[in-house]
């Protein structure tokens, strides 16, 4: 089990795979159910925050997006 410190200022609790995250290409993926259980956005536009309508309507999502336009 992993611990995430740096993510959340309360104290840490261990991570299931598959439940709280899951690895891609080698990254950590945090799941909507971690993210709910965590209590707010952390402003990271996180691929599954469950605090936002849809990815596109997250602000640093929509500044990243902006910044990779010619």
């Amino acid at each position: 089990m992993l611990q995430v410190e740096a993510l959340s200022p309360r104290p840490t609790l261990p991570l299931v795979e598959g439940e709280d995250y899951y690895l891609e290409h080698g990254l950590l993926v945090l799941t909507a159910a971690w993210h709910r259980r965590r209590g707010q956005c952390c402003g990271n536009a996180c691929r599954h925050c469950p605090f936002v309508g849809t990815p596109a309507e997250h602000p640093a999502r929509a500044a990243r997006a902006a910044a990779r336009e010619p």
